[in-house]
């Protein structure tokens, strides 16, 4: 027995080595940017920035090298807490924001991101009570969930041309934002994405736009009125014109006949202002038959010497051999010569 407690003792510990290799084999290699601020990694020829000395403070502007390699993501948490961090710029080589990249940096103001982003994560710059302007780059096709969460005095906000979605809670509690346009190319509005927003008054929705979430636009509380565009199929019920202390007096929905906004108006009894019925736009890459040119299509414009049978028109180098000689004089003498098809024979 004591030989076999040996045996197994040894195979567990020889296993506990070998699986132990991976992990440190995998283990990346942190390195310190020159300005003594950032950490970061390496792989495949690329910087990740996985960290930020908090004691950084003022403007920075992100190098868009590490160590002679591009820095192509700002990693989760990399700049979180760097409360003194009032301005940021992140150059064109970014192409990811991780989660919680930015969080609680309390003094940052305002933040542009570049058309090279195509990933901003979850919570993102969560509780950034500072922050008063972002500018969303044209590349980002998803706004993280809780991506602005209870950023308390963000007022502007441009998001890009091709944003598909916008995550749940993504700008929820940003009581000073008034305004917000969302892009024809954003198809869903996710839960509470704009939840307690109380500034807001005006919201343009995109005509992408399928689907608003849950509470997508609940406590809104000075949002008297909105324009749904026909596409929206889905609404779910008290997302729009509902507060904690119930429906919305008074509130209007601009929207067509025989939509998801006219079914929700009258779900919830608000008025409801029809733009007519909805027509389908036509699109311009295809063909429409009735504007195609009459000369292609229409058999009574074609050539008439093509189908004629007269011999004039005999493909024959003798025949024609023969004609040329014939129309020469017809032309010394003014003959004026027409075939049975009208073509003229000189």
């Amino acid at each position: 027995m004591s030989k076999l407690k040996k045996i197994l003792g040894i195979t567990l510990s020889i296993l506990l080595v070998f699986s132990s290799i991976p992990v440190f084999a995998m283990a990346a290699t942190s390195y310190t940017s020159d300005d003594g601020y950032l950490t970061y990694t390496v792989s495949n020829n690329k910087a990740t920035i996985t960290d930020c000395d908090t004691s950084i403070g003022g403007a920075y502007t992100i190098p868009d090298t590490l160590g002679g390699y591009p820095v192509t993501a700002i990693g989760k948490y990399a700049f979180e807490d760097c409360k003194t961090l009032s301005n940021v710029t992140i150059p064109d080589s970014i192409i990811s924001i991780g989660s919680y990249a930015f969080e609680d940096c309390s003094t940052l103001s305002n933040v542009t991101i570049p058309d090279s982003v195509t990933s901003l994560g979850s919570s993102a710059f969560y509780n950034c009570a500072s922050l008063s302007s972002i500018t969303i780059g044209n590349g980002v096709t998803s706004i993280g969930n809780n991506a602005f969460y209870s950023c308390g005095v963000l007022s502007i906000v441009k998001i890009g041309n091709n944003v598909a979605s916008i995550g749940d809670y993504a700008f929820y509690k940003c009581v000073c934002l008034g305004n917000i346009i969302i892009p024809d190319s954003v198809i869903s509005v996710g839960e509470y994405a704009f939840g307690y927003c109380t500034a807001l008054t005006n919201v343009t929705i995109g005509t992408g736009v399928t689907s608003i979430g849950t509470g997508a636009f609940r406590n809104c509380l000075n949002l008297k009125s909105i324009t749904i565009p026909a596409n929206v199929t889905s609404i779910v019920s008290g997302s729009i014109g509902f507060s904690s202390g119930g429906s919305t007096a008074g509130f209007t929905i601009y929207g067509y006949d025989d939509t998801a906004a006219e079914t929700y108006a009258n779900q919830h009894n608000f008025i409801f202002i029809s733009l007519g019925e909805y027509v389908e736009p036509v699109d311009p890459d295809v063909d429409d038959p009735t504007t195609d040119d009459p000369t292609t299509d229409d058999p009574t414009t074609d050539d008439p010497a093509e189908s004629c049978s007269h011999f004039c028109h005999s493909e024959s180098s003798f025949v024609q051999f023969f004609y040329k000689i014939i129309r020469f004089f017809w032309k010394i003498f003014g003959i004026n010569q027409y075939c049975e098809c009208g073509a003229a024979h000189y």
